[in-house]
């Protein structure tokens, strides 16, 4: 399920899974690449339209790793099944 549409490439394998992406938001305007695993996705690189971004890593366990530069600023969110174990700023 897709949160809004994107405009761009889509892999998908031999079960019909889509397993990857590189697209752009056709309502936000950001690039990204997606890599997936058959449950869903596991990282993510972004790039803001105005600039700054980050790579995002993570499982269906909710653990999450995030390192990237908003607002000029470059930021680190870690996350252990769903619970913030550090967060910068």
């Amino acid at each position: 399920k897709r949160s809004s549409p994107i405009s761009g490439i889509l892999l998908f394998d031999t079960k019909g899974n889509e397993r990857s992406g590189y697209a752009t938001s056709d309502v936000y305007g950001e690039v990204f690449l997606a890599l997936d695993s058959e449950k869903g996705q596991e990282s993510l690189f972004l790039v803001n339209p105005g600039g700054g971004g980050h790579l995002s890593v993570y499982d269906n366990s909710g653990n999450f790793a995030r390192l990237g530069v908003l607002r000029g600023q470059p930021t680190l969110e870690l996350k252990r099944k769903g619970e913030t174990v550090f967060q910068k700023p």
